[in-house]
């Protein structure tokens, strides 16, 4: 049986009252006709639920177990600089991306670490960063970085290293499974070489998450979609391959509702379940919406599914909403996607 076999049976492995075999099986043949190599598929640590705290505010997410173990690095660069040891400490930053093209590429990046009782010990990070390059000996500061939490209409961006950059006065923990809110940023303008993303507690405890920046242009980057109004918004945004529960709920379409107390548009009841690979999304089937009106909870049970990036998608209003999750396979930090290794 063929490496591409394999990773297709493993994503067919379903929970028959969470996911329509029979479609998925009916797109089985379309999808294996095409030329999917697994290492394209994106891999990520396991994560849990997400807590951002706002003041005294804090989100909470369905929480899975796991923390993270040291990251590896990238291959050597053009420039032949030795590269960097592999991120350590008891905090460090996942990045959705670990290749990155000169042209740039945006990234979701999450905050992890041990687990910690949520009190006024707690380690708490910000949505300010720094990206520091690795000239072959240590790593120097490069670039300012304002984040964007994945609920805000943006997506982050790098500034010169000028110490002028005003943020969001955020406090970024972790939950109780040592995982932290997903955040997002656009890395672009950077020269090929090693980099680091890192943010710095309240106490000076630093988390880092190491990244390859290459010059070619066919590396494959998962795009994350539009930040529009009325998006989908899931967490946890990690699952292992085992599966697991996604809360589901689609953001308010403008800032006027939000503020007049409307909740905004129902999710389906039905969500098509997409795998992206060779540069495209490939439908996976449907997946079932559960709602607890007791606990206020809508959101679905994920089967398993082999490793990679997935989305869902929802087309039960007039405007169609859409976001990513990805599944990691728990048995490393986080391997490099895309591109060659």
């Amino acid at each position: 049986m063929t490496e591409l076999e394999d990773a297709l049976r493993a994503t067919l492995r379903t929970h028959e009252r969470d996911i329509d075999a029979s479609t998925i099986q009916r797109d089985y043949a379309a999808i294996a006709s095409q030329r999917m190599p697994t290492q394209r598929l994106w891999p990520a640590l396991i994560a849990g639920a997400v807590v951002a705290i706002v003041g005294l505010v804090a989100y909470v997410a369905w929480p899975l177990g796991g923390t993270a173990t040291d990251q590896p690095v990238g291959r050597p660069t053009a420039q032949n600089i030795a590269p960097p040891p592999a991120a350590s400490g008891p905090f460090q930053v996942w990045l959705s991306e670990r290749v990155i093209p000169a042209g740039g590429a945006d990234v979701a990046a999450a905050l992890t670490g041990p687990a910690e009782p949520m009190d006024e010990d707690q380690q708490t990070f910000g949505v300010g960063a720094r990206v520091d390059r690795w000239d072959g000996e240590q790593w120097q500061p490069h670039r300012d970085v304002r984040l964007c939490m994945d609920f805000w209409d943006c997506v982050g961006e790098l500034y010169p290293p000028d110490g002028q950059l005003v943020v969001e006065g955020i406090g970024l923990g972790l939950d109780a499974s040592g995982v932290g809110p997903t955040t997002l940023v656009r890395i672009d303008g950077l020269d090929p070489g090693w980099y680091r993303l890192r943010q710095t507690s309240n106490d000076g405890v630093e988390a880092n998450g190491i990244f390859e920046v290459v010059p070619a242009d066919d590396v494959e980057t998962v795009p994350l979609g539009a930040r529009d109004p009325g998006r989908l918004r899931l967490q946890p945004a990690f699952l292992p391959t085992t599966g697991g529960f996604l809360s589901i709920n689609r953001l308010q379409t403008s800032q006027a509702a939000l503020d007049a107390g409307d909740p905004g548009p129902p999710v389906g009841d039905v969500l098509d379940l997409e795998m992206w690979a060779d540069a495209s999304w490939h439908s996976m089937g449907i997946v079932h919406v559960n709602r607890d009106a007791t606990a206020g909870i809508t959101g679905a049970s994920i089967p398993e599914l082999a490793v990679g990036a997935y989305r869902l998608v929802d087309s039960s209003q007039p405007v169609e909403a859409q976001a990513v999750f990805w599944v990691t396979d728990n048995t490393s930090a986080t391997p490099l996607p895309g591109g060659p290794q």
